[in-house]
Parts: C-alpha cells; sequence; structure tokens
C-alpha cells in the first residue's frame, strides 16, 4: 500500500512496540520532501528514492536525514510565536524563525535524536522527527519580484487623480532589488506649470511566487508603514486608505487562500485608483511600507501539506 499519510497502511503515532520500521521511515521521507519543496530546498539524492522493505533506510540515509532538517529549521517561522498573528507587534518581531532549541522545548525533549553508526532508525528517532516536522509548516517567503511604478499630474487634484488611473503599472529597472509600496500625493506652492501643481505617484512590489502544482497554501504578507516624504521638504502627513492600517502599526496587507494552480504574479497595492486626501499647498501625504515587509506562507491549510498532524 502506497504511503500517502502519517496514519497510511495502519501506521499510528506514538510507533507501537514492534511495528516494522521502514513505513514510518517512508513516511517521514515523503514529510521531508514536501518541505523542502515548500522552502525551495533541494531533497538530497540519497532522500530521493522510497524506502521498501527490501531497500531499508542506512546510516547514511538517516545521516543525510538529520542534516536536512537541520538545513529546513531556519526555513520555517515558529507559527506558535504570538499564536501566529502578529498584528501589532514590532515589524523585526514578526513571523521568526524556529532554532532547534525552540523546536526541542515546542516538544518537550531535551536534546535531538540522531542516527548512530549500524542504528540507522530507531522508534524513538522516528517520532521525535515526526514531531519536529509536524511544527515545520510556515515558510518564510523571499520569492523574486519586481518593482512598479504609476503616477500623474494635474491641475487639479481630480484631474491628477484621473491621470493616475489612465496611467499604468510600469515595471522599475532594474527589477527586484529592494521592495516598494508607498503613495503619495502633493501639491506645489509654484508648480512650474498649472498642470502640475497636483502631482500623485506610487510604488509597489509584484511576488513572483515559484510554489510547484500540487499543494494549497495561504500567503500572507505583514507590513509597517511610516509617513511619505519626496525630496522637495514641506510638511509630510500619513494617509494610508488602503490597507487602515495606523501609522507605524503592523498589520495584514495580504492574507490569500490559494489553490495549487502553480507559479503565479502576487501584487501588493493592487488598485487602479489614487485614493489618498486631496494635500493643502506645499504638503505631502502618503505612506510608505517599503522598509517593513514580511511575507510568510502557511502550508497547513486544506489541500496543504499531506503530513501534517
Amino acid at each position: 500500500m502506497a504511503v500517502t499519510s502519517w496514519t497510511s497502511d495502519g501506521m499510528t503515532w506514538p510507533i507501537r512496540p514492534g511495528c516494522p520500521l521502514t513505513p514510518y521511515g517512508e513516511a517521514l521521507r515523503l514529510a521531508l520532501a514536501e518541505r523542502c519543496a515548500a522552502a525551495g530546498l533541494t531533497l538530497p539524492a540519497l532522500l530521493s528514492s522510497p524506502l521498501t522493505a527490501g531497500r531499508p533506510p542506512t546510516t547514511a540515509w538517516g545521516e543525510a536525514f538529520d542534516a536536512t532538517v537541520d538545513d529546513l529549521i531556519p526555513m520555517y517561522v515558529n507559527h506558535s510565536d504570538s499564536g501566529g498573528d502578529w498584528d501589532g507587534e514590532a515589524i523585526g518581531d514578526v513571523a521568526p524563525a524556529w532554532t532547534e532549541a525552540g523546536l526541542l522545548a515546542a516538544i518537550g525533549a531535551a536534546s535531538r535524536q540522531l542516527v548512530a553508526p549500524q542504528r540507522p532508525m530507531l522508534a524513538a528517532w522516528a517520532q521525535q522527527q515526526y514531531a519536529l516536522l509536524n511544527l515545520l509548516r510556515w515558510t518564510l517567503l523571499d520569492p523574486p519580484f519586481t518593482a512598479q511604478s504609476r503616477g500623474g499630474f494635474g491641475a487639479t487634484y481630480a484631474a491628477a487623480q484621473s491621470a493616475f488611473t489612465a496611467d499604468t503599472w510600469t515595471d522599475i529597472a532594474p527589477p527586484g532589488v529592494v521592495y516598494e509600496l508607498l503613495a503619495e500625493a502633493s501639491q506645489a506652492v509654484s508648480p512650474a506649470t498649472p498642470d502640475e501643481r497636483f502631482r500623485v505617484n506610487a510604488r509597489r512590489t509584484v511576488f513572483a511566487i515559484p510554489f510547484p502544482v500540487g499543494v494549497n497554501h495561504q500567503i500572507t504578507v505583514y507590513g509597517m508603514a511610516s509617513a511619505r516624504g519626496d525630496t522637495s521638504g514641506g510638511a509630510y502627513v500619513y494617509d494610508e486608505p488602503y490597507y487602515g492600517l495606523a501609522e507605524m502599526t503592523t498589520g495584514k496587507l495580504i492574507e490569500e487562500l490559494t489553490s495549487s494552480a502553480g507559479p503565479r504574479s502576487v501584487p501588493l497595492l493592487d488598485t487602479d485608483a489614487m485614493l489618498i486626501s486631496e494635500p493643502a499647498a506645499g504638503v505631502n501625504r502618503g505612506f510608505d511600507f517599503s522598509p517593513g515587509i514580511v511575507s510568510l506562507a502557511k502550508w497547513d491549510v486544506s489541500g496543504g501539506f499531506a503530513f501534517i498532524a
């Protein structure tokens, strides 16, 4: 019988004494493989073939497994921190990565069970891997991305807003240098021409989410904004009508449950409208999330990881 979940072929956790361990090893291998795929880590060749009664785990297999878990740990988010919801937290505290010490504390273990020569897989080792892998369920995201901009000018604020809507999001070169998410509106005191009295512009990041077809996941992006000011001086007023976050307050910009449709683009600030209030003369209104954006993918959703408990 094919192993497709933690309970395939009558497997139970904790492992019953005397049970053949090879099916449990195969379940662990498959659980490790899906976590590697989610984190963008290549599964070692030694772990790429199924375990069977005729191909049981070796010491080298177990050592490769332990080393791969070591590599995965910092790629996964400690979802138990702040209950997995960082609204209102400092942006630097959002989605901290797991550490080995944190994982061991979470499962109530004093130390790692590691494979030893001539004892490639023991029930105690397998049971601990099961506990550890079940805690690896949310990945930090740092996908390729493109920065885009759009903007407009006008003699009136309504004209500038219309020019913004008529414009299109255009890639900023070079792509993928720094996250961008900002918008601003300003009114010049002494414009060069009447048509340049009001100026509106925005920049955004478009993530290229690379995940393969076959596994559902949820994308969550947190941000913290401050007042946006250009280099011309003047008064800066915080105005953020798109996400509704107070200045210097962390909150969710996107929380999107996705199907396993394969690679796709996910834009921040997916809008054609400039919603910032009309600025007074000499005033710049707007916001800038660019210094504080953290993104993650959650794999413990319906249709997500097959090996999850």
